[in-house]
């Protein structure tokens, strides 16, 4: 007797190998999302990580304050549905061209930052979102960070930055960008 082998029997066999091994479905619902790299506990700490950067002239530790290109593509841009909505899914040239602006505009923001800005001792006397806290789907934005500063001579000062992200109760800057 001649036995036949279905055309879908590797398939099935592949899935079925995949599910054995990986440890099924379940094994992917346990598996932590990923976070935010080099992130802060608070926005106060946050603040204080940038003023430290600012003060010691720091470009690379002022660039670790903000969102890198795989924490942008993998959380921001598609965290960026409404509350409850399933994450959005951009094409590969949007999700390039979005990542390049913003990495471009933010690296010409960091060095107005450092040239304003470093080398002073700099203490935060208050600071506020100019454009509120905003939920997302994938994080807590919170808009248009302003901060009041007092120099070491005690003259006050203003500094405007873009936004801040919150995921999982860490915090990074999304862009230095205020527009």
């Amino acid at each position: 007797m001649r036995t036949t082998i279905p055309r879908h029997f590797p398939l099935l066999a592949a899935t079925a190998l995949c599910l054995v091994v990986g440890g099924g479905v379940e094994a992917n619902i346990d598996r932590p999302r990923p976070g935010l790299r080099h992130a802060s506990g608070s926005v106060e700490d946050l603040i204080e990580r940038l003023l430290s950067a600012l003060e010691a002239r720091d470009r690379k530790a002022l660039s670790q304050l903000r969102v890198d290109k795989a924490e942008y593509l993998r959380l921001i841009l598609p965290g960026t549905a409404q509350p409850g909505e399933p994450a959005k899914r951009y094409s590969s040239n949007l999700r390039r061209f979005a990542w390049d602006m913003l990495d471009s505009k933010c690296k010409f923001w960091e060095s107005t930052l450092l040239n304003t800005f470093g080398g002073k001792d700099l203490t935060v006397d208050s600071f506020d979102y100019r454009e509120g806290v905003k939920e997302y789907a994938g994080y807590t934005a919170y808009r248009q960070l302003e901060l009041q500063l007092r120099d070491a001579t005690g003259e006050v000062q203003e500094l405007r930055t873009g936004s801040v992200v919150e995921i999982d109760g860490r915090y990074k800057f999304i862009s230095w960008v205020r527009d």
